[in-house]
């Protein structure tokens, strides 16, 4: 009956927690040489991530993401939060053989919202939110041992979150948030992750892991891990390059 009783916590807790950071996917292209393309799907625990890269020449690649998530309850199906970004990136990679190593600032903007929903006295219901605009700057590190069948690699992300545009209800904790956010809205966080694939010329299927670790006040909500399997699309790679 007590493990019972502290699941049913845990879920309300899971439930009523307002996220302000939802760590997207970091796009390790594996670029080798001058017009690899990559494109790649992925969902998991940060919803849904599109991303690109090109390689314009034989050392400078471009990227763009696009990332979208929502949290919704299992039974009712309402709404609590999520946010949606773009961003885009460009930098430095370099592959000698099988082995890669890549680096790329990144810039991108987005929004996120949270919604939770309480009962008066009288059994009237009351919605409270909180929603804000962000800008978003990153630097990001892999490196990659890739052949022909597997990939594998270990990266690294630090990323800049700057919050505006916060607006939330007018009471309840959600309006203790926003004013905390409104008097310090730009907040840092180190990903350090892994990620291997597994597929056959064109086509790879991959599994992300990363771990997020906020640099400041503990106040702040956040997810701590992001999770996706997804798969990339490749074109390009196996042509020869006379600036390989």
């Amino acid at each position: 009956m007590r493990n019972y009783t502290m699941a049913l916590c845990l879920t309300f807790i899971i439930n009523s927690c307002t996220t302000l950071y939802i760590p997207n996917r970091i796009n390790v292209p594996e670029l080798q040489k001058k017009g690899d393309l990559r494109a790649s799907a992925a969902v998991g625990l940060g919803g849904f991530n599109f991303q690109t890269a090109y390689a314009v020449n034989k050392n400078l690649g471009i990227l763009a993401n696009y990332y979208n998530t929502e949290s919704r309850d299992y039974h009712t199906h309402f709404l609590y939060g999520g946010a949606a970004g773009l961003e885009v990136g460009a930098g430095y990679y370099h592959a000698p053989k099988s082995f890669i190593l890549e680096s790329y600032g990144t810039l991108g903007m987005g929004s996120l919202y949270h919604r939770s929903q309480d009962n008066d006295i009288n059994n009237l219901s009351y919605i409270h939110k909180l929603d804000a605009d962000f800008w978003r700057v990153g630097l990001q590190s892999s490196a990659t041992l890739r052949d022909d069948l597997v990939s594998l690699s270990v990266m690294f992300r630090f990323n800049q979150m700057n919050y505006y545009n916060i607006t939330s209800s007018v009471d309840g904790q959600n309006d203790i948030l926003a004013h905390r956010l409104r008097a310090d809205n730009t907040h840092y966080f180190a990903e350090p992750g892994v990620q291997a694939g597994l597929g056959y010329k064109y086509i790879r299927f991959n599994a992300q892991l990363h771990r997020s670790f906020h640099l400041g006040q503990s106040w702040f909500p956040y997810d701590r891990y992001h999770y996706s399997v997804g798969m990339q699309v490749g074109f390009g790679v196996f042509k020869k390059s006379a600036e390989r």
